[in-house]
C-alpha cells in the first residue's frame, strides 16, 4: 500500500498543522496537531475518516486514532497500515 500526504491549510485559516492521507486516490485521514499541542509539546493526531449516515445519505466524520509527538511518528504508524479505508455499510 502507497500512500500519499498532502498539507493543507485548516478552512478557519488557523495555524495548526494538517496533512490529508490519500491510499490510492482515496481520502482516508489526516494528520492534524492537536488544540491541545504548546510551543514546547506538539501533538499530532492520526484521524481516520469513518463512514456516517444521514437522512440525505453519508459524510466522513473524522475519527482520532492515536497520538504522536512528531509527524514522522504519525506517518510511521499509518505507513505500518495504522489506518485503513473504511466503506460505509449497505
Amino acid at each position: 500500500m502507497t500512500y500519499e500526504y498532502r498539507q493543507v491549510h485548516f478552512p478557519n485559516n488557523n495555524s495548526w498543522y494538517r496533512e490529508l492521507v490519500y491510499l490510492e486516490d482515496e481520502l482516508i485521514g489526516e494528520i492534524r496537531e492537536s488544540t491541545e499541542s504548546t510551543y514546547k509539546r506538539k501533538i499530532y493526531q492520526v484521524c481516520e475518516y469513518a463512514p456516517l449516515e444521514i437522512v440525505d445519505g453519508t459524510v466522513d466524520i473524522a475519527v482520532v486514532t492515536t497520538a504522536f509527538g512528531s509527524v514522522s511518528d504519525c506517518k510511521d504508524f499509518i505507513n505500518s497500515g495504522g489506518i485503513a479505508p473504511i466503506k460505509a455499510p449497505n
